[in-house]
């Protein structure tokens, strides 16, 4: 993951805070993110809106958006990108790239169709709080 010149070096994982394994994902990389890397906006927020506006990222339903370094990553790339932000253990897992894109997305696909009804829906959408303020971004 090389970083685009001009862009700024932040890494911005974009999700739906209305959803249960969304919401679940980012108190997850909140404690592991030790070093304070990521920072998080929901995909329906003013920072997703600019960035899509901007051309900079997609608008992809269902997707997880993990905006590093000025590239833009979707579903299972997104996935094994912010896991190989995060410190040992589990920038190990990013090693699952060795998996063709199409196997990995097709295995995304299926869990993203069927997360609200696995996971439940958040009746508000999820902004951490605390000592996190200041990495959840609008």
């Amino acid at each position: 993951m090389r970083r685009q010149p001009g862009k700024p070096a932040i890494s911005i994982v974009f999700y739906d805070g209305y959803c249960g394994l969304c919401s679940g994902t980012v108190k997850f990389l909140l404690a592991k993110d030790r070093s304070q890397d990521l920072y998080f906006a929901p995909i329906k927020g003013r920072t997703f809106f600019n960035l899509l506006q901007s051309g900079e990222v997609l608008d992809r339903k269902n997707s997880v958006v993990f905006y590093h370094n000025g590239v833009a990553f979707y579903e299972s790339d997104a996935t094994l990108a912010i896991l190989s932000v995060l410190p040992a253990p589990w920038r190990f897992l990013a090693i699952l790239k060795f998996i063709p894109t199409l196997v990995r997305n097709f295995a995304y696909r299926i869990i993203a169709k069927n997360r609200i009804s696995w996971f439940g829906k958040n009746d508000t959408c999820y902004i951490a709080t605390g000592i996190y303020t200041e990495r959840m971004l609008p």
